[in-house]
C-alpha cells in the first residue's frame, strides 16, 4: 500500500514539474517567431505526426514522426517552442493508446522535464545559439555534436523519469529496469534528431515549404517501412512458430512412444478412481482405487454398467453430457455427481470423462475421485453461514434473500403476496441482565421453538440478531391471514417459560407489513416493518401494529426535529426566559 501511495506521489509530481515547465516557457516564448510556418509545424506534429509509429521488431520501442518535427521545432523556434509543442504532442498521443488521466499527465510531464532539459543544455553548451546562426557551416562536427546531445539528453531525461516510475512499479533493479525496458529506444532519439537536423539544413537552403513537401514523402515512407517491419516481424513469428512445432512434434513423437507403458502404470496406481467405459457404459476395466470408492470388486465392476450405479436423479444429466461427449461438441465432461456405494450409502464423487480413441463409437475413460467429506464439509460451512448458531434459524443474511426473492415474485405476479412481521422482545435486557446471558439464551431457543409453531408450512422465521425475530410470510393469502399470525405469537408469549425449573415471562412488539408498490427492495421491506414495530413498542409493547405511510412520515419529521434540536445546541440559538 506504501509503495503504491509512492508510486502515486511521483505520477503527481511529474506531472506538476512538467506543468511548471510548460508555464515557464509560455511566459517566455518569443511571440515574435511565432508565425503561419510555426502553426503548420504544430498541426503536422500533434494532429498527424503524433498518430504516426513504427514499433522496431523483438524490441519495445517506436519511432515517431512527431519526434522530428519537436526537434525541428527546438533548433528554429528555440526551447520554449519546443517544450510547449512536446507537452501537446505527449496529451494527444498518451490519449491514444491511454484514456487514464493520470497517464496522459505523467506522460505530459516527462517530455516536457526532458524537453525543457535538451533545451537548457543545448544553451548552456551553446549549441543551440550556433544552430540557430547557422555558425556550424564552417565547421560541420559542431552540428554532429549538436545532434547527438539532443538525442542522448532527451534520451538519458526522459528515460531516467520513466525508469524510477518502472522501478517503483515492480520489484526490479533500477539498472535491470532502464537496460531491459528503455535502453534499446535510443535509436527513437537518434533517427528523429538526424531527420530533425536534416529537414533544419533543408528549411535553411531551401525554405520551410520543404517540411510541408517532405512530409507527405516522410508520411510514406513511414508507412512503407512500417509495412516493411510488419512483414519482418511475420517472417520472424513464423519461423519461430515453425520451430516451436517442430520441437512439439518430437517431443509428441517421443511421448507416444511411451504412452501405452506410463498409462499402463497410471491407470493401475492412481489415487483416483479410472474406468474403462464402453460407450454404451459398460465397465471395460478399472483400477483399485475405483473399487475401493464404490465398494465392489472388480469382476462385479465388468458385470455391469455405470449406470446401475448412479443414483437416478444425476442419470440424465451425465447421459446428456456423454451424448454431446459422444457427437464431438465438447471434449471432455466433469460433473459432480452421486454414486451408490455397494454398502447403501450415497457417495458423492468429481467425475471426469474424455473419449479414450477416435471413431464413431469411442471407449470412454472415467475419472472419479471422492468427495463426500468435501461435500459434506461444504453443506456444513453452508448451513453455519446461512442460520443463526443458537437458535438454529434462518440469520438475516438468508432472510433478506428470500425476501429479494419473494419480492420479485410479488412484483412479477401481483396476486402474489409478500409480508414480513418484525418482531422485537420487550425487556429481555432485563432477562440478560437479572439471571444471566446463559437464561437469555435459553429464553431465545425457547420463542424460536414457539415462533415455528407459529408458521404455515412454506413461511420462514429468522433471527436477526440479539432479541430481534423477523417472519416471511409469501404466496396467496388474505390479509387477515396475516394478523392471525400476529395474534397467534402473542398468544404463544402469554404462557410462561419454563428454564431450568425458573417461570419467565415475556411480550414482543411486532411490526405487520403487506408490501406494497412502493416496496422496491428487500431494505425498503425491512424499514417499514421497522417503522411498524416501534410504533406497536410506543402504544404500550406487547402488541402488534400494521404500517401504514404515516408512521414514516412521524419517523422522519421525529428525526428532523432531533437534528434541528441539535444544530440549535451547536449554535446557541436557545434562549431562557423564565427560571423557576
Amino acid at each position: 500500500m506504501k509503495a503504491k501511495s509512492l508510486t502515486s506521489f511521483y505520477k503527481i509530481l511529474v506531472a506538476v514539474l512538467g506543468v511548471i515547465c510548460v508555464t515557464y516557457a509560455l511566459i517566455n516564448i518569443p511571440l515574435a517567431k511565432i508565425d503561419l510556418y510555426l502553426l503548420i509545424l504544430v498541426v503536422l506534429t500533434v494532429g498527424i505526426g503524433s498518430q504516426i509509429s513504427i514499433q522496431i521488431p523483438r524490441f519495445k520501442s517506436y519511432i515517431s514522426v512527431s519526434d522530428s518535427f519537436i526537434f525541428l521545432a527546438l533548433m528554429l523556434y528555440g526551447g520554449e517552442v519546443a517544450v510547449v509543442l512536446a507537452a501537446i504532442d505527449a496529451v494527444f498521443a498518451s490519449w491514444k493508446f491511454c484514456k487514464k488521466k493520470i497517464t496522459v499527465l505523467l506522460n505530459f510531464g516527462v517530455l516536457a522535464i526532458s524537453t525543457a532539459v535538451v533545451a537548457t543544455t543545448l544553451q548552456f553548451t551553446g549549441l543551440l545559439s550556433e544552430i540557430q546562426n547557422h555558425e556550424y557551416h564552417r565547421n560541420w562536427d559542431t552540428f554532429a555534436i549538436a545532434l547527438s546531445v539532443m538525442a542522448l539528453v532527451q534520451f538519458l531525461a526522459n528515460t531516467s523519469i520513466a525508469t524510477v516510475y518502472g522501478y517503483m512499479s515492480s520489484n526490479q533493479s533500477l539498472w535491470e529496469t532502464w537496460k531491459t525496458k528503455y535502453l534499446w529506444s535510443f535509436i527513437t532519439y537518434a533517427v528523429g534528431a538526424a531527420s530533425a537536423g536534416f529537414l533544419f539544413n533543408m528549411v535553411h537552403y531551401v525554405g520551410f515549404g520543404v517540411v510541408i513537401v517532405a512530409f507527405p514523402v516522410i508520411y510514406l515512407m513511414y508507412l512503407s517501412y512500417k509495412m516493411y517491419l510488419r512483414n519482418v516481424e511475420m517472417s520472424i513469428s513464423q519461423a519461430e512458430q515453425a520451430e516451436k512445432y517442430a520441437e512439439i512434434l518430437e517431443e509428441r513423437s517421443e511421448a507416444l512412444r511411451d504412452s501405452e507403458e506410463r498409462f499402463r502404470s497410471a491407470f493401475d496406481f492412481a489415487p483416483i478412481g479410472i474406468g474403462l467405459v464402453s460407450h454404451q457404459g459398460q465397465w471395460l476395466k478399472v483400477n483399485r482405487a475405483l473399487c475401493e470408492i464404490l465398494g465392489y470388486s472388480e469382476d462385479e465392476f465388468l458385470d455391469t454398467d455405470f449406470q446401475s450405479m448412479l443414483m437416478p436423479e444425476d442419470l440424465g444429466e451425465t447421459l446428456v453430457r456423454i451424448h454431446e461427449l459422444l457427437s464431438g461438441k465438447v471434449l471432455t465432461c466433469q460433473l459432480e455427481q452421486r454414486y451408490l456405494h455397494k454398502d447403501g450409502n450415497t457417495v458423492w464423487a468429481s467425475w471426469s470423462v474424455s473419449p479414450i480413441n477416435s471413431g464413431a463409437n469411442p471407449n470412454l475413460i472415467f475419472q472419479i475421485q471422492d468427495i463426500t467429506d468435501k461435500k459434506r464439509a461444504e453443506e456444513k460451512l453452508q448451513y453455519e453461514a446461512t442460520h443463526d448458531s443458537l437458535t438454529g434459524l434462518p440469520n438475516r443474511a438468508l432472510f433478506m434473500s428470500r425476501l429479494e426473492a419473494a419480492l420479485e415474485k410479488t412484483h412479477d405476479n401481483p396476486t402474489y403476496k409478500t409480508s414480513v412481521l418484525f418482531i422485537d422482545l420487550d425487556r429481555f435486557k432485563i432477562v440478560n441482565d437479572s439471571l444471566g446471558h446463559i437464561v437469555g439464551d435459553q429464553l431465545l431457543v425457547r420463542i424460536a421453538g414457539r415462533l415455528k409453531e407459529c408458521l404455515r408450512p412454506a413461511d420462514m422465521v429468522a433471527r436477526l440478531g440479539g432479541d430481534e425475530f423477523t417472519i416471511l410470510v409469501e404466496g396467496k393469502y388474505g390479509e387477515e391471514e396475516i394478523i392471525t399470525i400476529a395474534e397467534r405469537v402473542q398468544e404463544k408469549f402469554a404462557h410462561p417459560f419454563d428454564l431450568n425449573g425458573q417461570e419467565v415471562y415475556s411480550s414482543a412488539s411486532i411490526g405487520v407489513l403487506q408490501s406494497t408498490d412502493k416496496h422496491l427492495t428487500a431494505e425498503d421491506m425491512m424499514r417499514d416493518a421497522d417503522t411498524a414495530m416501534y410504533q406497536a413498542k410506543r402504544k404500550g409493547k406487547a402488541r402488534h401494529e400494521v404500517f401504514d405511510p404515516d408512521m414514516h412520515e412521524h419517523v422522519k419529521q421525529t428525526l428532523q426535529l432531533e437534528t434541528d434540536l441539535r444544530r440549535a445546541v451547536e449554535h446557541e440559538e436557545f434562549s431562557v426566559f423564565y427560571q423557576p
